[in-house]
């Protein structure tokens, strides 16, 4: 399975492919070639007139998603086999993607600015990012398939001109080039006034778009950042969420189109209840703000378990015992292959946990220490957190409401070994970033676990107040609220701590207290919205902590909708 949420086929299904499905992949493989030749990316050279190196190329089926439930279609996708490229000590290849925390700040934004959102797909991204001039003729053997089904003829090999997928210098290429054009871009707004793209300097795949206000206005420091932005721009590789005003989006888009093919999703206005597609997972516009789920990925790694028909479980928590390090010494080295297997059902919760699912993610990172180590009782831990998955797939966060203050949570959960740190940080009654990990040492009291944890939830909170201050939205003060009177006294200043290790924490806390930009309060126990996040609890407890983390269920939502609209008419 793939993040985006398709589902990768084998080659042999589609060369045996018969009927429709065989007319559908030819269209798709038909498709591909058009575009690459439409774009430049490829010039087909005679077998005979190449010398050196010939890369191989494969091609890579796909079911991807689509906005209608259930429904996907089928694409193709021609990648070069870069692993046979010699590679270069010197050469460069990263480049930044959103952080999931940027698109949840976002749409938070949208929420508290009644504006709307949509998604805009570049079709053939990479393919419009020409490889550089100074670099080496590559080329490449197209795949054998696309002579089966006819869309080409043999004895024909492709020299490569622009960034094809599967090149290691191809992400790279598309960065700079989509990064260029957005810095470039100058759109007219009517009336005189232009708008243009500035670069968040915490996320550079977050854009602001701010209204251009010439060069004189560029020299004035304090009047720029004290600017409001008209509104913002994700970009995710080859995807782009755009949230603001409709009128403004349309102009921002028109933009868009005349520098690539897009393909653009409807408009998500707050209480349409329409949806779109956007990095794995589901935006739903609802009567108050958004909801970002991941249902259809759910259904989908729960059919891939065969595990869609079972029966649900309320809770994540099991019946496995921990274990001690007497018996972690004494046992065998774990069967690789449940490894691997263990490996890949982490990996599948990993991308639900840290998106969407913050119920989830103790769980999964007790999966994911269990892997390499114990891989049958990670299995048996995964496999119930699946069947909870069964009960509430269409759970996810829930964006509504109009506040501004800033507010982390922390808690912990002192172990025998390492305690557990569970964090996380609303903005507006919104969650925007949350965690659960192992603490770095061993604590030797539930005050030391707690101060751990304390200090980790400031961290996380100043990382979400830098980057709310790099989209030019005021944050004043961050507000951490801890269960824990002990580990309070101690980062504020009333007591004393003799390990250094945990005093540097102790200080960190309470240098940013004496500045005045932290509160640390009390929050009782059944309050403290991170619980879930160090812990298994009851089911109760658990459904309890679900709606303190912003979840909603998007069944519930479409089936309140419906009975708000049936009562209008």
């Amino acid at each position: 399975m793939k993040d985006s949420g398709a589902i990768t086929v084998p080659l042999k299904d589609v060369r045996h492919a018969v009927g429709r499905d065989y007319e559908d992949w030819k269209a798709a493989m038909q498709a591909e070639y058009e575009t690459l030749k439409e774009k430049g990316a490829i010039e087909e050279v005679p077998a005979g007139q190449v010398t050196g190196q010939v890369i191989p190329m494969k091609i890579v089926a796909t079911l991807k998603p689509t906005d209608v439930p259930g429904i996907k279609k089928k694409k193709i996708r021609t990648v070069v086999c870069g692993n046979f490229v010699k590679k270069h000590a010197q050469e460069e290849l990263y480049t930044a993607n959103a952080d999931v925390t940027s698109v949840r700040a976002v749409l938070s934004e949208a929420t508290r600015n009644k504006w709307g959102v949509q998604v805009v797909d570049v079709v053939g991204a990479f393919l419009n990012a020409p490889l550089p001039a100074d670099s080496e003729d590559i080329f490449v053997e197209p795949p054998r398939i696309l002579v089966q089904y006819g869309i080409i003829q043999g004895g024909y090999k492709w020299r490569v001109k622009h960034a094809v997928y599967g090149l290691r210098q191809a992400p790279r290429a598309w960065g700079q080039e989509r990064d260029n054009q957005l810095r470039k871009a100058r759109v007219s707004m009517g009336n005189g006034k232009y708008a243009v793209l500035e670069q968040s300097h915490v996320d550079s795949t977050v854009w602001l778009v701010m209204e251009d206000g010439g060069e004189s206005e560029s020299k004035n420091v304090n009047l720029v950042h004290g600017r409001k932005p008209l509104r913002y721009l994700v970009d995710y590789v080859d995807d782009f969420l755009v949230a603001g005003p409709r009128w403004l989006r349309a102009i921002i888009i028109k933009w868009m189109e005349k520098v690539w093919e897009v393909q653009v999703s409807e408009s998500l206005e707050i209480g349409t209840w329409a949806s779109a597609s956007y990095l794995g997972g589901t935006i739903q516009a609802t009567s108050k703000g958004f909801r970002f789920h991941q249902k259809q990925f759910t259904l989908d790694l729960l059919k891939a378990w065969n595990l869609e028909g079972c029966k649900p479980t309320l809770g994540v928590g099991g019946d496995l015992p921990s274990e001690t390090v007497e018996e972690a010494e004494s046992r065998d080295e774990p069967d690789p292959r449940e490894v691997k297997l263990c490996q890949k059902l982490a990996g599948s919760l990993i991308w639900l946990s840290t998106r969407t699912r913050p119920d989830i993610a103790f769980a999964q990172s007790k999966i994911s220490s269990d892997a390499t180590k114990n891989p049958a009782r990670g299995l048996a831990m995964g496999k119930r957190v699946l069947r909870y998955l069964a009960g509430t797939a269409g759970w996810g966060l829930n964006f509504e409401g109009e506040g501004s203050d800033l507010t982390a949570y922390g808690d912990a959960s002192f172990e025998a070994t390492k305690s557990i740190s569970g964090t996380c940080v609303f903005f507006g009654g919104h969650l925007l970033a949350w965690r659960s990990a192992k603490q770095p040492q061993v604590a030797k009291s539930t005050a030391d676990a707690e101060v751990t944890a304390l200090s980790a939830t400031l961290g996380m909170a100043e990382n979400v107040k830098a980057l709310l201050c790099s989209m030019r939205v005021p944050v004043e003060l961050i507000n951490v609220m801890c269960d824990n009177k002990a580990a309070i006294v101690l980062s504020t200043g009333e007591g004393s701590w003799k390990t250094k290790a945990l005093a540097n924490r102790v200080y960190y806390v309470r240098e940013a207290v004496r500045l005045g930009l932290v509160t640390v309060n009390f929050v009782a126990t059944d309050r403290q919205k991170s619980d879930s996040l160090s812990k298994f609890l009851p089911r109760n407890r658990m459904l309890e902590t679900r709606r303190m983390l912003a979840m909603e269920d998007s069944e519930e939502l479409t089936e309140s909708s419906a009975g708000r609209a049936a009562s209008q008419q």
